[in-house]
């Protein structure tokens, strides 16, 4: 007479399969946690307000010391912000970095930028928040970021 018994302990290629996904999940769990690389540079535009902006998030929403909500009038399911626009002009062919207030409608994945912008205020090139890698970044003309 044979008799059989049944381990209820995994063998050893499951242990190994159950380490390795229980490592995995470790990871991408500390992955979640680590926080974004950032690029937070401060700014003053031509209306005089002080702002910040990281320029690593690719929103870039401006932090200002003004309420956008004072500026623009956003419908249901929109939050005022400030953000960075870039305005092209297509008479004048140039280019210039702007302060605006915005609706942003995160639902929908859209900023509807405001016509009451300002422009960005700078003494140097590196004023004019330009990113790492940036093509043409902008220069510091006048005392405003055109391009």
């Amino acid at each position: 007479m044979v008799t059989t018994t049944r381990s209820s302990r995994p063998s050893r290629s499951a242990s190994w399969g159950l380490a390795g996904a229980a490592l995995l999940l470790g990871v991408l769990h500390a992955g979640c946690e680590t926080d974004e690389p950032t690029d937070v540079q401060s700014y003053t535009d031509s209306a005089g307000r002080s702002c910040s902006v990281d320029l690593a998030d690719i929103t870039l929403v401006a932090s200002c010391d003004a309420d956008p909500g004072a500026l623009v009038s956003c419908e249901v399911g929109q939050e005022p912000a400030f953000v960075l626009h870039d305005d092209y002009d297509f008479d004048t062919m140039i280019t210039t970095r702007r302060s605006c207030p915005a609706c942003i409608d995160r639902a929908a994945r859209m900023t509807y930028v405001a016509s009451s912008c300002a422009t960005v205020q700078c003494t140097a090139d590196a004023d004019c928040l330009n990113r790492d890698g940036d093509v043409r970044p902008f220069p510091c003309a006048a005392g405003i970021c055109t391009r």
